[in-house]
């Protein structure tokens, strides 16, 4: 049994005794910040939002499609593509409004109607007269924008110590679904909104102080 516990001390370098930063134990879940590139106020410029109150995001991962095919009388795998798994995140609702207003933004970039309608727009107005007319609109639909991506990416940074520096990258990113929470009064929970992802590609690097070694 010891020499089980020493293999794991050695592997994991619980058993050194200098004072430098162990970079052989594993990461933890919560040493992690989310930062969201998007398209701000002026053409072409772009803010990042600083995610410091949510409560989790998911990881980016992938699979890959493959097919099998007949050579002969042999099995052949072969790859044919790559699916990128959808990532989710998860906010708390805060009293600023900050997630909320982001999300009001990225609907109204695209659709001029999820989470701002107003009674003006839900009226009826397939009965009125500029609806039916050579410049009648309903004021819904998709939006035809320069940009076709408001997000640019979501950079998400863990940094356990200073000799370790892990930053994951996924570029363009939007998003399929954005589920408020179920308000109820028998709980005290802060309220949360879950936005699901889906995107184009992500970058993974680690980075360390104490040499210039970086591992894609």
């Amino acid at each position: 049994m010891s020499n089980i516990i020493n293999s794991g001390a050695v592997i994991y370098g619980q058993n050194r005794t200098d004072q430098s930063v162990n970079t052989l134990i594993p990461r933890n879940k919560f040493n992690f910040t989310v930062e969201i590139t998007y398209l701000g106020g002026a053409t072409d410029s772009r803010t990042t939002l600083k995610l410091d109150r949510i409560s989790e995001i998911q990881m980016p991962g992938h699979s890959v499609k493959t097919q099998t095919l007949n050579q002969f009388n042999k099995k052949r795998t072969i790859q044919t593509g790559i699916d990128y798994t959808p990532i989710s995140l998860s906010a708390y609702d805060t009293r600023d409004g900050e997630i909320e207003k982001f999300l009001v933004g990225y609907n109204n970039y695209y659709y001029s109607s999820p989470m701002s309608d107003d009674y003006d727009f839900m009226r009826d107005d397939i009965l009125a007269e500029s609806f039916g007319g050579t410049t009648g609109s309903s004021g819904r639909g998709l939006n035809l924008n320069t940009d076709r991506y408001y997000i640019q990416n979501i950079k998400i940074t863990r940094t356990s110590s200073t000799e370790d520096n892990n930053i994951i990258e996924i570029y363009n990113p939007i998003i399929t679904n954005i589920q408020g929470d179920t308000l109820n009064y028998s709980e005290s929970a802060p309220v949360q909104y879950r936005i699901d992802f889906t995107y184009e590609g992500y970058k993974t690097t680690t980075k360390t102080t104490t040499n210039s070694n970086t591992t894609p």
